[in-house]
């Protein structure tokens, strides 16, 4: 039986683009962010972008990727965050929670952790 890795992705709007290691490219990285990676989807949408400047697909999947990898960036920092906060290290704990909010204002976990800081002074 066939892995999800080897079923074919759906066909984009926008078309496939005309240079083909952009559109091999292109398909690894959707591949990627099927998979929940962003941060290892973006280098191959940049090299896709470089190959196949301003195609509308690319450029999606790249915007989308970009806002995953902060996304997922922001929830690590946060989790980083509580571990300092565990620990007592408030100042540390801190930096990560203004480092999570500047990725993503909107972490949830972030900002309970910032109230929570704000409390202990």
């Amino acid at each position: 039986m066939a892995g999800p890795a080897s079923a074919p992705l759906p066909p984009l709007p926008e078309g496939t683009p005309a240079d083909p290691e952009a559109a091999r490219l292109l398909d690894a990285a959707r591949r990627l962010l099927q998979e929940r990676s962003p941060q290892r989807a973006l280098p191959l949408l940049e090299q896709a972008a470089g190959l196949a400047p301003g195609h509308a697909a690319i450029e999606r999947f790249l915007e989308l990727a970009r806002a995953e990898g902060r996304k997922a960036e922001a929830e690590s920092l946060a989790g980083t965050a509580l571990n300092h906060f565990l620990q007592n290290n408030y100042a540390k704990a801190r930096k990560a929670v203004d480092k999570a909010l500047a990725l993503e204002p909107q972490n949830k976990k972030a900002k309970e952790l910032l109230k929570i800081l704000g409390t202990l002074g």
